[in-house]
């Protein structure tokens, strides 16, 4: 895994590897803390995330970042 690290960071700079932030545009009709919590919990389990924060969801409920 190390490696892979080093192969990011010389091929995209140094930072790649740092933290991501996802910014959503829910839909109308969506409930947008259900869509979200469902995308949180997709890159929670995706391999090397090791981390996913609260998301901020809009007073409108019509976008939400990660």
């Amino acid at each position: 895994m190390e490696g892979d690290y080093k192969l990011i960071s010389d091929g995209f700079g140094a930072g790649a590897n740092g933290p991501s932030s996802v910014a959503a545009a829910v839909p109308e009709g969506i409930n947008a803390e259900t869509a979200v919590a469902a995308l949180a919990q997709e890159f929670a389990e995706a391999e090397y995330v090791s981390a996913v924060n609260p998301a901020g969801i809009s007073d409108d409920g019509t976008s939400a970042i990660e």
